[in-house]
């Protein structure tokens, strides 16, 4: 399969029918477990409490579309042996390492949301 324009555009799709489904279930993990910002004073633009997890839905769907799609397109073009050496076959040489950091610095800046979000960071501390 040597469509990637099409690749490219059915993990886009991907991505936002996933985002549609897990923001509103991140929605109410953040309500169930108190993870909101409420508002203390009139500082706020909202009056009453907002759920926080909403770039934890968004780097969730995005991560469940490269894997899914990765899979994917393996199957498609035949190589449905062990998943890693078959990874290969999707990257030229270097890329892997490229999009492992990538996802790694997703993830931190998203972990690093998460803490601030809850403790309210300074801007030397992040």
């Amino acid at each position: 399969m040597n469509n990637w324009i099409g690749i490219y555009f059915l993990s886009a799709v991907l991505g936002l029918c996933l985002a549609l489904l897990y923001t509103p279930l991140f929605r109410k993990l953040a309500v169930k477990y108190n993870f909101l910002d409420i508002p203390s004073d009139n500082h706020k633009g909202h009056r009453k409490a907002i759920p926080l997890l909403g770039g934890a839905a968004l780097y969730t769907s995005w991560l469940s579309a490269l894997v899914i799609m990765a899979f994917a397109v393996l199957i498609l073009n035949g190589k449905t042996g062990s998943f890693l050496p078959e990874v290969s076959f999707l990257y030229p040489a270097g890329a892997l390492r490229q999009l492992t950091v990538l996802i790694a610095g997703a993830a931190a800046a998203v972990i690093l949301g998460l803490i601030d979000d809850k403790v309210a960071m300074g801007a030397g501390v992040k």
